[in-house]
């Protein structure tokens, strides 16, 4: 049997002007305490908004083949998020990142930070994860913190 790996996602905009950032990482139960490895897609803004969302798509499709991910969380908008225009782009790339994944035959859910919280184990409110050096044990380094706690839910999941 083969161990589990997990890729956790996190969506956000860096500026009004960007497309939706995935920030993503890898974590498994074949290297406990480590990022197997993480990455940002950010796809150009001179892209139009398919063009974006293929880059998208084809950067998360390519972390879950290289790295063998049997499980994806994606965070979610929070569910009492009063949704506008603004959020459209991160909506579509969270389906993006969604379809690749499944596309691969990685299990596939998105979820709010209560679930992840909770699957996690984090005892922190998200923002003192937003800096801290390691997160649930695991040594952070490059990796976008964040992303890192999803894939941990997703691995404990």
């Amino acid at each position: 049997m083969h161990a589990v790996r997990a890729l956790g996602v996190r969506l956000y905009k860096p500026s009004p002007k960007d497309w939706a950032a995935a920030a993503w990482a890898v974590v498994g139960e074949d290297r406990p305490g480590v990022v197997v490895a993480h990455g940002i897609c950010l796809p150009p803004k001179a892209y139009g908004e398919a063009e974006a969302l293929r880059h998208t798509y084809e950067a998360v499709a390519a972390a879950v083949q290289e790295n063998a991910v049997g499980k994806t969380l994606v965070w979610q908008i929070e569910n009492n998020a009063r949704l506008n225009a603004a959020m459209r782009p991160r909506l579509r790339a969270e389906g993006a990142v969604c379809a690749a994944a499944a596309m691969l035959g990685s299990s596939v859910e998105l979820v709010a930070w209560r679930e992840i919280a909770t699957r996690a184990s984090a005892e922190l409110p998200k923002e003192k994860y937003a800096k801290a050096e390691e997160v649930c044990g695991i040594a952070v380094g490059g990796a976008d913190n964040h992303a890192v706690l999803v894939a941990v839910a997703a691995l404990a999941s």
